[in-house]
């Protein structure tokens, strides 16, 4: 017999909603492909113009970058011992402050270097909130199944080829039973609302419209995509990064506001947290 308080019947319960929640994300899957399979990109991606006019100067794309690998490389290397868990919560996320301390002040110069607003630089005025809101949570719960599946394949292609493959840091860290508490809402907390903010504000909100404007979206997309894929160090991973960057992009294009892709990061990134706790 089985007590209300199974913690086995708790996990299969919340495994049978993660089902449900991937199967609505493969029925948005097929009718965004229904949708938009003969549609022009501008009927797709209306907010594509306003981006490329978007754009900003060389300095400041260049600061952008500086300060993000001023941040990933010390850390990357420093973690390259991917089952080493956090020293503490606290430690995890006042690195994690601090870089989005120094994002700030990139977002500062950019605003007085362009002499803009904070809404200006990432935002238009025909873009609503509420609607790049919820763009944001549609199209974030999108992007699930085919970059699952995408892992999948690149995850069967590596184990044929005799490479063990290891998972990220951050999952190793999430997943690890001597992590405590705490310490796993600290991780969650970081990649799920201070990454998504401060990685959507460097390469979506800087670096896509500085090397957009005078290129081609796709061209574009990619080249920021490799840098975005890199600063993740683990190369497993780089395809599919490479691809939800692609998706990211199309998110910013379809609405002009910052707040879409940021939205979808957040969906992804919980996903992929909740996932590597129940499986």
């Amino acid at each position: 017999m089985v007590e209300a308080g199974d913690p086995n019947l708790m996990l299969l319960g919340l495994r049978f909603l993660a089902l449900v929640f991937f199967g609505g994300a493969v029925t948005l899957d097929l009718y965004f492909l229904f949708k938009f399979a003969n549609a022009e990109q501008g009927r797709c991606l209306p907010f594509i113009n306003s981006l490329k006019a978007r754009g900003f100067g060389l300095a400041v794309a260049a600061l952008a970058l500086a300060t993000t690998l001023g941040f990933t490389v010390p850390v990357a290397l420093m973690g390259s011992g991917s089952s080493q868990l956090p020293e503490e919560a606290g430690r995890l996320i006042s690195g994690s402050l601090v870089y989005a301390a120094a994002v700030a002040l990139v977002v500062l110069y950019a605003g007085m270097a362009s002499r803009s607003t904070l809404t200006r630089l990432f935002s238009c005025p025909d873009s609503s909130f509420r609607v790049s809101l919820l763009k944001g949570a549609i199209y974030g719960i999108a992007v699930i199944p085919p970059i699952i599946l995408i892992t999948a394949v690149v995850g069967t292609v590596i184990k044929e080829l005799g490479v063990e493959v290891e998972s990220q840091s951050v999952v190793e860290w999430l997943t690890n039973p001597e992590t405590t508490v705490i310490t796993r809402i600290a991780i969650v907390f970081c990649a799920v609302v201070v990454a998504p903010v401060i990685e959507e504000v460097i390469f979506r909100g800087i670096l896509f419209p500085s090397v957009f404007k005078g290129r081609g979206f796709l061209f574009s997309a990619l080249l920021v995509g490799c840098v975005f894929s890199l600063i993740h160090f683990h190369a497993p991973s780089f395809l599919s990064i490479l691809v939800l960057n692609i998706f990211f992009c199309a998110g910013y294009a379809s609405t002009g506001s910052l707040v879409t892709p940021i939205v979808m990061h957040m969906i992804f990134n919980g996903s992929a947290a909740c996932f590597a706790l129940l499986v």
